[in-house]
């Protein structure tokens, strides 16, 4: 499968917020290559995954960086457009303080799409729900994040 590079990198930010653009330019050039490297540790382990903790550990990144790049991997940063290369592989495994946390494979390894009543997957329809409140926060902690 791989992953390549070249594609225009942006990166988000909270809008109105100086310091939080700035944080984002400044990671633009590393980005990419913390995408790549997240991205082959989840493929060489195939079908067992990765959660974000053990990439932490193995490419010595910060849990920021770390989950912030499976995100964008998990095709979730909306910013960008960047179609999936990762799934939520529905397995969590603990971290290293005992939390549970999401287990992210490859899509060769990634579960079949369970589909929402009355057409498209459950994915598509979370999707549309989080873009009709794209600039709001919520309460609710994102599920493939871990400490």
């Amino acid at each position: 499968m791989g992953i390549k590079g070249g594609e225009q990198q942006f990166l988000p930010y909270s809008s109105g917020m100086p310091t939080s653009e700035a944080a984002a330019e400044s990671m633009v050039s590393v980005a990419e290559s913390q995408r790549v490297a997240v991205f082959a540790s989840i493929e060489k382990s195939r079908e067992n995954g990765r959660i974000c903790d053990e990439i932490e550990v193995l490419l010595d990144l910060a849990h920021q960086s770390c989950s912030a790049r499976i995100w964008d991997l998990a095709g979730k940063n909306r910013k960008s457009n960047r179609p999936a290369k990762i799934a939520d592989s529905g397995r969590e495994r603990l971290t290293r303080k005992g939390r549970r946390a999401v287990v992210w494979v490859t899509l060769d390894f990634a579960p079949a799409v369970k589909e929402e009543p009355g057409g498209g997957d459950a994915d598509q329809a979370k999707a549309k729900e989080e873009s009709a409140s794209e600039d709001t926060l919520s309460d609710t902690p994102v599920r493939g994040w871990c400490d």
